[in-house]
């Protein structure tokens, strides 16, 4: 299939599909999409990059798979590690219904995520009492 969407994640796709890579994403929401069996939670990571640097994309939604979970509730802030390995997918509607015109172009995600780890946590520190002195702040685990 032909790439003519100007959206596609083109750094991703030039890593290529062959070989795994660490990643790092900041977890921004928790969300839930329909699935064969019923819904399916998911995990929205913002900012994605290579661990050794470089920007790849925006967001990138992930099934909460056990990795995920393993980590705990996660907050919006929280740098996440994590490895996978780049896959093209068909996007766009892909139903039957005449009266939807929209484009099936392939982009790419990173599938299959292992080794999921917390790489820094965001905290909320109060320093009053009240909740107009609330303040977002990162702190690095030292494992």
């Amino acid at each position: 299939m032909e790439i003519k969407d100007q959206r596609v994640r083109r750094k991703l796709q030039q890593l290529g599909t062959q070989k795994r890579h660490l990643f790092v994403g900041t977890f921004s929401r928790y969300g839930i999409k329909s699935g064969y069996k019923g819904p399916v939670e998911t995990v929205l990571l913002t900012d994605i990059k290579l661990a050794s640097g470089g920007f790849l994309a925006t967001h990138l939604w992930f099934n909460l798979t056990k990795g995920f979970s393993d980590l705990g509730t996660l907050k919006p802030g929280d740098q996440v590690q994590f490895a996978g390995r780049v896959a093209a997918y068909e996007k766009g509607y892909q139903g039957s219904r005449n009266d939807v015109d929209t484009e099936i172009t392939t982009d790419y995600q990173i599938s299959r995520p292992t080794k999921v780890e917390l790489v820094t946590k965001s905290i909320k520190i109060n320093d009053r009492s009240d909740d107009e002195s609330t303040v977002w702040g990162e702190v690095e685990r030292n494992n």
